[in-house]
């Protein structure tokens, strides 16, 4: 399998505080990643760095054997698919949603290079699939939090790429959508040569597909081990802070506290009163 991947002490620090610090990882193609933490523990900063749109600060990061630069960051980023709406949604405001799906052909935020007829229809076809036929002139920033999600995901297949990186792909999609992008989610997983990373903070999400994970707190690696071995209660519960058990039945991962929650204790204080 070839390298994707190879972070070496890769740190992030735009201003006085580390927002990622000393993360060394590698990804190979085939491998299916899932990237967990808590909010605010880096994991779309990470996926921001890795998808070629923001550059670290500190340590090295190779990407399919290149050290990213403004060189060569347009000739990576066609070659890796990011879905993010807590990133594009900065960018993208009144730009149309075929003009979106059309941006991921060079990985541009904006269409402005060349684009062919059988491009437009293409993405055209992307979006048919992901149920948007009648939303595709639509302005970005008009469309619903699910359907302004399908539009980035269209944008991230359409090259076909060799690197996926679905930063909460789920949030804001309804039950039927949800269906389908769990089922070309398993699709993709069969093929040899695409790498997924797949970020999360629900276990519930977790597809069995994923039997490796990169667990970030605060910004650094909590652990890097198979799926299986990170989400034990005895891990988790030292990360949360609290005693907490996990459960792993066919193949899905479940969360249960051991201890009432503080607004539990609140709601059956009060509910009398």
């Amino acid at each position: 399998m070839s390298e994707l991947i190879n972070a070496v002490n890769l740190g992030f620090r735009p201003g006085n505080r580390y927002i990622l610090h000393d993360i060394s990882w590698q990804v190979h193609s085939g491998e299916h990643w899932v990237l967990f933490g808590l909010n605010g523990s880096g994991k779309t900063t990470l996926l921001s760095i890795l998808s070629a749109y923001q550059a670290n600060t500190h340590g090295e990061l190779q990407l399919f054997a290149t050290s990213p630069d403004q060189d060569n960051v347009l000739s990576l980023r066609p070659q890796i698919g990011f879905v993010s709406s807590s990133f594009f949604d900065h960018y993208y405001t009144r730009e149309i949603a075929l003009n979106i799906v059309l941006s991921g052909k060079y990985g541009v935020l904006g269409v402005q290079e060349e684009i062919s007829d059988s491009d437009i229809i293409k993405a055209k076809s992307l979006l048919r699939a992901l149920g948007l036929e009648q939303k595709m002139h639509y302005p970005y920033h008009l469309l619903s939090k699910g359907q302004r999600q399908c539009v980035l995901i269209a944008r991230a297949l359409f090259n076909q790429p060799r690197l996926l990186l679905l930063d909460e792909p789920f949030s804001g999609l309804d039950i039927l959508t949800a269906c389908y992008l769990r089922e070309t989610i398993e699709y993709l997983c069969q093929e040899q040569n695409l790498a997924l990373i797949y970020v999360t903070h629900s276990l519930d999400e977790i597809m069995p597909q994923f039997d490796r994970c990169l667990l970030l707190h605060q910004g650094k690696i909590a652990a890097c081990d198979k799926t299986e071995k990170i989400f034990t209660d005895a891990l988790l519960s030292k990360i949360l802070q609290k005693p907490i058990h996990i459960s792993h039945t066919d193949g899905k991962y479940s969360l249960h506290t051991s201890q009432p929650s503080a607004l539990l204790n609140w709601y059956e204080k009060f509910s009398d009163c």
